[in-house]
């Protein structure tokens, strides 16, 4: 499992970085670009889930309530 982790990390950086590689040219590869935005999206999700979050269940009831009554 650690190791698929750090394929898919070298991979991501690879393909990001032939990415932004790519916009330099002429005429750039958009599949390259697609699967390296993808990428780069798919590894901040992994990672957002990693950072805990700064409200507690009482503080996000309270927001929703507080929503609710606004609309």
């Amino acid at each position: 499992m650690k190791t698929l982790k750090i394929i898919l990390s070298v991979l991501t950086l690879f393909f990001m970085g032939w990415a932004v590689i790519e916009q330099t040219k002429d005429h750039p590869k958009i599949w390259v670009q697609i699967i390296g935005i993808a990428l780069f999206f798919y590894s901040m999700m992994r990672l957002m889930q990693k950072t805990p979050s700064n409200f507690t269940p009482k503080e996000e009831d309270k927001l929703q309530k507080e929503d609710e009554n606004v609309e």
